[in-house]
Parts: C-alpha cells; structure tokens; sequence
C-alpha cells in the first residue's frame, strides 16, 4: 500500500497548521448558515456563483446583493439553486447530479504496481493520464505500472469489467517533485485486455480559470481508497483556506486516495489530491480543540500553469499530446476573471447539468442515440460538387466548443440527422450550420405532434441541451424565460429551420425536427424580426420552396454575423445580423447564393429602455437601417464578416454586393425570389472568378 512520503506530509501538515486561523473563520462563517460569504474576495465570489447557476456575472451580482428578490429575471430552479448555495438548503442538488457524477467518475482509474492498488489517478485527455508524483515519480517506476477503468461495484453490489492500460512514459512523461506541486502526467499506451478505445471513458480537462472554486463550497472527492474499489466522498465536504499552489478541504480520504480529482458541485476539477490527515485535532488561536478532517490538494490553476511553461522544452510528439490536454475542449463553460469580459462567457470543461424548459411542451421527439446521426455530408450535391463544412479560423478554434467522444478530427463538429453545428463556446451560440434539404421526400411534420402530417406559440417550443458538449456553452432557457408577458423581447430563433432537415424516412423526419429544437441550433431574435414574412421567416420561407418545387438537392448553411457592436441581453451578444448561403445545381453547375438579414431596428425597439450590459454598443444606431430588410450579398462578404472559409462557394458566387431588397413572401412575390436566388444572381463555377480571396484581418486560415 502506498505511503505518502514525510517530505510530503511534513510540509503539507505545516501548511495546515500555518492556515489554522484561516480554517477556523471559513468554519464559523458556514456556521452562520450562508457558507457563500465565506469566500473575502467579492470578484472571485461573483464569478464562482455565476459558474454554478450558468447565469452572468451581473445576474450573480444582483443574487448577492438581493437573494431571490433579484431584480433579473431567471427561472425558479435558478432561484432555488441560489438559495440552496447561499442559504441553509445547502444539500439540494438536481437528480442530475448524481448522472454528472458518474459521467465525471469513469475517467478515474486504479493505480496498480504489479497486481497491487497502489493509488488514483485519472484522464485528462484521450491520450494523458494526472496523478501525484509520490506515485509515480519516474518513467522507470512507471513502466511497472498500469491503470485500471470500472474498479468497481454496480447497482447490484456486482463488480463491473473492467479495462487495463499500460503506460508510455516515452512518448510524454511530466513530474513535479516539489511537495507544494507534486504532480506527474503520464501518457497512456496500449490495453492489457479488451481493447477498448480510450475516449469512451471520457477526460477531466484541466482549466486554470479562477472561477472554478470559492472559500466555502463543496467538493466531491472520486477514488481508490486503500488502492480498492472506486468510491466517491461528496457533503459535507467543503474548501476551507486557499494557499498560492494548494487548496485545504474536509473530506474522507485514505492512503491509496491520492493522485484523485477533486470536483466542485459542477464536476469541474479544481484540485488533485495528495495529502489528508483524517481526524487531526487541530487547535484554533485562542487553543480550543478545532476537530476536523482536513486534506490537501493541488490546485489545478497551478499544475496547469506548470505545463504550460513546459511545452517548449517538450519533442514535437510529446508538446501534440500536451496541447490535446490543455486547449480545454468545451464541456462547458465559466465566467472568466477580465475586465474586458466580465460578464461574457468562455468555454471550460465540466460536464454541466440540464437546463430548465417552459412547462407546456410540443412533441418534439429527440433520438436518444446520438451516434446514429450522419449529420450534413458534404457530396450531397453529387460527387462533382462536393460543398465541405466552412472551415474556423484558428482564433475561432480555440474557443469553438469540443464534442466529447469524437476522436481529433472535426471535435467542433456537432452531427444531427441531416444537419451538423459548430458552436461558438464562448459567445454561446453557433458559428455555422450546415443543412441537406431534399424536396422530393421532404415531409411536414406537425408542430404540436411532433408527427409527419400549425405553428404553434413561440413560447410554447421544448428546446433541448445537447449533452455531447457543456450546457453553459449554450444559450439556454434564460435568456428567454420570463420575459414580460405582454411582449416577449426576444424569440427562440432557429438556424436550421425545423421542417428543413425533415425528410426521409417518415421516423428519421420526426427525429429531424426534434433534433432543431436543440439550443445549439438557437438565437436569440427580435419579435418582427425572426416571425416575419418580409424578413427572416421570408427567405426560410423560399429556401424550402426552392427545394420542394424543383424537386432536387439544397444544402444551406446558416449562422449569426458577431461584431463589437452587438448588445448584451442577460449576458449573452444578441447579433444584429444572420446570414444564410444556398448551394445547389443548375445547369451542371455548382450556384451559390449569400443573402444577409439585419433585425438592429427590432432589437433597438424591443429593449431600449432596459438595463444592458454595454450601453456604449447603441453609439451607432443612428447609422444603422431604418427597417429590417434581407439583402443579397457575396460568399466573400459573409466570409469577410464572420471570419469562415466557405471554400468552393466563393467560385459559385460572383463578387461584389446587390442592393436589390428580397421580396417580402414565397407567394405573389416568388419571381423576383426567384431571380435573386437563380443563375443571374449567382455565377456558375468555370464562368471566370474573384480575385483570389486574401486573410481576413486578425485570423488565420488553415
């Protein structure tokens, strides 16, 4: 069994014996019935509050100076939530918690040394194992260990299967000896027995972002204690004192526990544990008995801080596997530390909770095996005009929200039936979708049914989070619940529109439509803007006639324009413009068509007057349009604009703007529709090009 080494425990007892008086205040303020106000740093304790309930920094603000009287709307779950953090209902959780729970607990593994559990340890990527460096201190101690996955029980009291893997200490091997870092990343080879790839068992990425933990929260604690079975600690444990690399926290820990991953209540990892000293009775200032279970464990903020400073000194193969690990695929996001972005979004991993939707639901029938969708293809037009996905810039990579379980390739890729997103983690929202429609199968399927066979009440619609990527990493139900009932601000509006994709089978076309009302798939838009024959609803209105009267192939792709201009409504960009690019084939050539539609007018009208997050973003509304009106534009203009590569539909596409507004129906109006969305408007491909597209200012193309 292994035994933490005196130099660790001499110098970790010194520091909870330093951080006594520390210790005793965060108790005494959890005494008092709201641990929240533990935490002495205001900032800290905003943001961490914004963390666990995904709402804004303002919102939390507002939570802390007012309780559940906020003067923001949120839903009553939310609410709950903040009262049960802040005030003596601390042991409430959503059912759900016990789901992220075990999702965040595969990842932890059994440390053997030859057949003995020796301690914990668990993914932080498909490839690299964190432990402590007190269990595995060099590449030649590890070369006689491996890990073991599913070291533990079922609901039947049964042992699960489980998988073994050994170590490859000579592709990546990283420790730290020091007993204030105590650290070792390690790659992971090949399995022992049943050769299972490693990301089904999911990763516990890292993040240095301080928002993660507080004074007073809780932590959960999943690990091999005594180098047994896999057991998780969770209530009442909480973080009592924070030092520069460490973080002191009560909790039930064993010999064989470290190297665990220790959780905040949204199963983000803020500390790895390495040292505990169970039932020592410790002494306040004034020398009464202080009787605690105090444990120590290294921040993460720290080890990652240490990686990073790392990397260049790493062969080209080894810094690959580390950036994997520390470029933070989304699972979910917090609330970064910055003045400049105070109140926005970023994406960090955590596996997140489910979010609250509108009582009264449609029948909107969602695929449960996520693994069955195709998502858009790219040779849907026919092998002679392949149309790829657009590609990212690399600044748009790096916060483009991760799928989990994807593989390297194409992680920013979320796959519906007919249709695939890619997020925009930190502004919630989606840079791109991308969509099949088939007219000849194309079937209509009832809103309020979820059937094939009218619309229904906005505010009626089920929307869903998708659980492949983190919830916070969507715009969610708050930004448009409880909205004045006599005037609904802002509209769930679809990218993909829902009867676009439903086509098929008549089950794959149910599932199609359900598969739209995922969050990813929404934005925020103004009422007049989003339900609008003359408008948005207008040219969604035409894209699908186009599909089902000439009974071919369209694929279009759709998504929200970003730029600094944008308001902030509960904490989240409203864009003020949307795009949309048809590409289809006439006359053996591949024609594409951009069009851009612009709801400033609408989104000045329905929240002048309320509390914004940047006032600064209206300087310009004078100079903006007096009306919302669709206008046909350039691929290369759209690109230029949102920073994508839409590739071959630049050379589909003739440059330069039109002025020309796009009629107002599919209906009496459906010539001139006709003549903006035809050969006229679109150049054919071989018919001479624009010049050759240069890099868009600020990103970088791949």
């Amino acid at each position: 069994m292994l035994i933490v080494p005196a130099n660790v425990s001499n110098a970790a007892d010194a520091r909870v014996r330093a951080a006594i008086p520390d210790i005793q205040r965060t108790l005494s303020v959890v005494q008092t019935g709201r641990p929240f106000d533990a935490e002495p740093d205001p900032r800290r304790r905003r943001a961490n509050l914004a963390n666990l309930l995904s709402i804004s920094e303002g919102a939390a603000a507002d939570l802390l100076a007012n309780g559940s009287k906020a003067d923001q709307p949120l839903p009553a779950s939310t609410l709950t939530m903040a009262e049960a953090i802040q005030g003596d209902s601390i042991d409430w959780q959503p059912v759900g918690w016990l789901r992220w729970a075990l999702k965040a607990s595969r990842p932890v593994v059994r440390i053997l040394r030859g057949a003995r559990g020796w301690g914990t340890g668990f993914l932080i990527s498909d490839q690299l194992l964190l432990t402590n460096n007190h269990v595995i201190p060099d590449p030649l101690a590890a070369r006689d260990m491996t890990i073991e996955f599913d070291y533990e029980l079922d609901e039947d009291a049964a042992p699960r299967p489980t998988f073994r893997y050994r170590l490859q200490a000579d592709a990546l091997f990283i420790t730290d000896e020091r007993d204030d870092l105590d650290f070792t990343v390690v790659a992971v080879g090949a399995p022992i027995e049943h050769g299972e790839p490693l990301q089904q068992f999911g990763s516990c990425f890292l993040s240095d972002n301080d928002a993660k933990h507080a004074l007073g929260n809780h932590v959960t604690v999943v690990q091999h204690p005594n180098g047994g079975q896999k057991l998780i600690v969770f209530r009442e444990n909480r973080i009592l004192h924070r030092g520069p690399t460490v973080l002191h926290y009560t909790a039930d820990t064993e010999p064989g526990s470290s190297g665990s991953p220790v959780f905040n209540d949204r199963f983000q990892v803020v500390a790895l544990h390495h040292w505990g000293s169970p039932h020592r009775e410790l002494l306040s200032a004034d020398g009464a008995p202080l009787r605690t279970d105090v444990n120590e464990g290294i921040r993460i903020s720290a080890i990652v801080r240490d990686l990073r400073a790392r990397r260049e000194a790493l062969n080209a193969g080894a810094r690959t596997r580390l950036e994997a690990a520390l470029r933070e695929p989304a699972s979910a996001s917090v609330v970064v530390l910055t003045e400049s972005h105070e109140d926005q979004p970023i994406a960090t991993p955590v596996i997140a909770p489910p979010t609250e939707t509108p009582m009264a639901e449609e029948a909107v029938q969602i695929d449960p095996d996520y693994s069955s969708r195709g998502g858009y293809d790219p040779r849907f037009l026919g092998t002679r005009f392949v149309v790829p996905l657009p590609k990212l810039s690399e600044s748009q990579e790096e916060i483009a929200a991760r799928v989990r379980g994807v593989g390297t390739t194409q992680q920013h890729v979320l796959k519906y039936h007919h249709f695939s997103i890619a997020l925009n983690a930190r502004d919630r929202l989606a840079f791109f979708t991308a969509v099949n429609i088939y007219g000849p199968s194309w079937k209509n399927v009832d809103r309020d049914t979820g059937l094939v066979l009218d619309e229904a009440a906005e505010a009626r619609e089920r929307w869903y989070i998708d659980e492949r990527i983190p919830a916070q990493a969507q715009a969610d139900d708050s930004i448009y619940l409880n909205q004045i009932t006599s005037r609904r601000y802002f509209q769930r509006g679809h990218l993909v529109r829902r009867l676009d994709p439903t086509w098929g089978s008549k089950r794959i076309a149910e599932f199609a439509n359900g598969d739209t009302f995922h969050f990813t798939n929404c934005a925020p838009q103004a009422q007049g803007f989003n339900d609008a024959k003359t408008k948005w609803a207008g040219i969604e209105d035409y894209v699908l006639y186009t599909a089902r009267a000439v009974g071919d192939r369209i694929s279009v792709f759709s998504g929200p324009i970003f730029s600094k201009k944008d308001p902030v409504w509960r904490g989240i960009r409203v864009p003020l413009r949307f795009y949309k690019i048809v590409a289809r084939v006439e006359d053996g050539a591949l024609v594409a068509t951009a069009l851009i539609a612009d709801q400033s007018e609408q989104v000045k009208e329905v929240i002048s007057g309320q509390a914004v997050a940047r006032p600064e973003a209206y300087e310009d509304w004078a100079n903006m349009p007096r009306a919302v009106r669709e206008f046909h534009r350039s691929v290369k203009e759209v690109e230029d604009l949102t920073e994508l590569d839409f590739g071959p539909l630049r050379d589909a596409d003739r440059p330069g703007t039109s002025a020309e507004p796009l009629p107002p129906t599919a209906g009496d109006e459906q010539d001139g529709m006709e003549q903006v969305l035809s050969g006229t408007s679109g150049r054919r491909v071989g018919g001479g090009g624009p010049e050759k597209r240069k890099k868009t200012t600020g990103s970088k193309r791949r």
